[in-house]
């Protein structure tokens, strides 16, 4: 009986679905995020403080993204000040390392925008520079005490989710 709703957003917020209780809303919650198409920039800083403008209760938050680049910091303090956090972070290990080979054309998904890059070059940069803004999100989110997820898109997420809410579980019991 708990109430849900649900935010898309890209660089601006594209679907706000007020928390509520009904049926008829949470299998329109799924339609809408199973049939909107991603779109356009990211700017996760920027939908989230849209989000936390509209939520008028206390409420648990899961934020999923990849979060390439920037981990929307200034947001993300104000979310955990307000609200239970859960951060879900899509890993996509092929957004974490380029193929250290000749040349290799690159596409942003978001723009569209091709790029043709050296893997021998650039490899190595690509890699330390992802697990760097990896290893500063895990630590925003162990500062600001919020519940971080890693799901990976080479492995089966089912038992990783049981395991990750049953250990929340007990945690929130003690």
């Amino acid at each position: 009986q708990d109430r849900v709703g649900a935010a898309l957003v890209s660089d601006r917020l594209e679907l706000f679905l007020a928390p509520q209780r009904r049926r008829t809303h949470v299998l329109r919650l799924v339609r809408e995020v199973l049939e909107r198409p991603a779109h356009g920039a990211t700017d996760l800083e920027r939908g989230l403080d849209a989000v936390l403008s509209a939520l008028k209760r206390r409420s648990v938050l899961f934020l999923i993204s990849d979060f390439l680049g920037s981990p929307c910091t200034r947001a993300l303090k104000a979310a955990a000040a307000r609200h239970d956090v859960i951060l879900v972070e899509i890993v996509d290990p092929r957004d974490q390392e380029l193929p250290a080979v000749g040349p290799v054309v690159l596409r942003d998904a978001e723009t569209g925008q091709v790029a043709l890059v050296d893997g021998r070059k650039e490899a190595r940069g690509h890699a330390e520079q992802r697990r760097k803004e990896r290893a500063d999100l895990a630590r925003l989110t162990r500062r600001l005490g919020i519940d971080h997820l890693e799901l990976r898109t080479d492995r089966p997420y089912l038992q990783t989710l049981v395991a990750f809410f049953d250990q929340r579980r007990r945690r929130m019991r003690r």
